[in-house]
């Protein structure tokens, strides 16, 4: 017993552990995984990061990845909704609130990018920066943590590759982001080295078959493949 210390789990840390219980006994999982060459979006990003730094915005990768995901769900729309079990009904939802799974000191807290789809990349950009700065320092409201209909975790950022992200319950969906890394790729026939972005998409199995699933990642390789394209269609 000397060598065992007992740490109470704080109300956070019991919250988030009911959730991902829920989650994890009440949606088969299944995940689907990919690696993106984004190396046209990196030297896109690149072009304009500087640019914009000096209006204090911060642009990282995630309001593309999130401008591409919600143009995803608009047509696959079983991604972004949830099963009435008790109804036996599948409620689909048109509005497009994006959870940003944030690490703070008090554990995983998930704000939430409302109507996403009506922003531009650099509102999403200036409202990640401001929802995961307050939430990291305790000063997120309640009502900015309600009402996601799909999740995104950057893990990423803290040096991740892959991973099997756990949804985010009642959503159906959640797409995991690892880190950017320099690789050797095949292309037209020839070997040259890319930024690659590997990615993970955890889905409900009980409403989303695995050909979705492909089609879910296929689909968001497109976009972020070419961003040009991508800037078009927003």
């Amino acid at each position: 017993e000397e060598r065992i210390e007992r740490i109470p789990l704080t109300r956070i840390r019991k919250t988030i552990a009911e959730q991902m219980k829920i989650s994890r006994f009440t949606i088969p999982h299944t995940t689907a995984m990919d690696e993106i060459d984004i190396t046209k979006l990196y030297e896109f990003r690149k072009k304009y990061k500087e640019k914009l730094k000096e209006e204090n915005i911060h642009l990282t990768f995630l309001p593309f990845i999130v401008k591409a995901v919600v143009r995803v769900l608009k047509q696959l729309p079983e991604f972004n909704s949830s099963l009435d079990e008790e109804r036996e009904e599948l409620m689909l939802k048109h509005y497009y609130h994006i959870g940003i799974a944030t690490d703070t000191d008090r554990g995983l807290m998930v704000p939430v990018l409302k109507d996403a789809d009506k922003k531009s990349i650099i509102e999403i950009a200036k409202e990640i920066e401001d929802l995961s700065s307050r939430a990291k320092e305790n000063k997120i409201e309640l009502h900015e943590l309600r009402g996601s209909t799909f999740s995104i975790t950057n893990y990423g950022s803290i040096g991740g590759h892959f991973g099997i992200p756990i949804i985010n319950y009642p959503e159906s969906a959640i797409l995991g982001v690892g880190r950017i890394v320099k690789k050797p790729i095949v292309k037209d026939d020839e070997i040259v080295i890319a930024r690659v972005l590997p990615l993970s998409l955890s889905y409900d199995h009980r409403i989303i078959d695995g050909a979705s699933g492909a089609r879910f990642l296929n689909k968001l390789r497109q976009l972020l493949e070419d961003p040009e394209m991508l800037l078009l269609r927003s």
